[in-house]
């Protein structure tokens, strides 16, 4: 081991916060296979100040192998619509773990049914009104728990497209193929030729109001995109830098935001990116 690297490790426990918060910093970007080793041995140090700073270094090296992990799925296009609605929850409330909010997923699932139980989409949509009540709340950029699944099933407000979303991924678990739609910027749920409006109870639209719409359809990834960009304008519109950072780092073309100010601006999450990696 360096001696620069041992420097680095012994500042761990010292009493001055923003040196440890710097040496913190510069362990995690550096490519030392060591790392993780030699963390795993300090983690049970008797030092209890020592202790409690190599856990949060290795808290923060998980979280970014799992959202270097994620961007890289979200990159390539292998998340599914479920899949990238879970883990879009996780890049905004990053205390959460990906089984707790699967646990409440599959909870709210459950309220609606058994998959396979005989019933109509109407009734399943029935269900999920009564179960989220205000589903029709319209978004802005203040409000990013409109956005996020955890938030939404907590507090029963979702945009219209989020709504749709939990409404197509629950119609799915129950055996329903349904396809989102846009007329304008409003959005609807559509099976079987039936077109049904979240802002009217998830009713059905009169065959004569369908005729005087022109409607686009919206393939998954549109819809994970949508999601993904509207979470990130929130983030600029309230100038919160963590998210901006970790949202741009997974969902942005751009791989470098050394752009943004300390310490946001200092992580590269670049394929082959060694920082990510350790």
């Amino acid at each position: 081991m360096n001696d620069d690297f041992k420097n680095l490790l012994s500042l761990l426990d010292d009493d001055n916060e923003q040196l440890v918060g710097i040496a913190m910093a510069e362990l995690i970007s550096r490519s030392d296979a060591r790392l993780d080793r030699i963390l795993r041995t300090l983690q049970e140090s008797p030092n209890q100040k020592l202790r409690k700073r190599i856990h949060q270094l290795q808290s923060a090296i998980l979280s970014r192998r799992k959202r270097a992990l994620f961007a890289k799925e979200f990159r390539a296009g292998g998340l599914s619509l479920k899949d990238a609605v879970l883990h879009l929850h996780l890049l905004w409330f990053d205390n959460d773990t990906l089984e707790e909010i699967t646990e409440q997923w599959n909870e709210f699932l459950e309220g609606l049914g058994e998959p396979g139980e005989p019933g109509s989409l109407e009734i399943l949509l029935s269900r999920i009104r009564k179960t989220i009540q205000f589903y029709t709340a319209p978004g802005n950029p203040e409000n990013p728990e409109a956005l996020c699944l955890g938030t939404i099933l907590e507090e029963h407000t979702a945009t219209d497209f989020m709504g749709c979303i939990i409404a197509k991924l629950a119609a799915a678990h129950r055996g329903f193929e349904t396809e989102i739609l846009t007329s304008h910027s409003d959005f609807y749920l559509m099976s079987e030729g039936m077109v049904y409006d979240p802002r009217k109870d998830w009713q059905p639209i009169p065959r004569n109001e369908l005729m005087e719409k022109v409607f686009r359809r919206w393939k998954d990834p549109e819809l994970i995109s949508l999601l993904s960009y509207s979470l990130f304008t929130d983030a600029v519109a309230t100038d919160s830098f963590r998210y901006v950072h970790t949202l741009g780092c997974c969902i942005g073309k751009r791989q470098n935001l050394d752009f943004l100010p300390y310490p946001y601006g200092n992580d590269n999450l670049g394929e082959g990116s060694s920082r990510e990696e350790k």
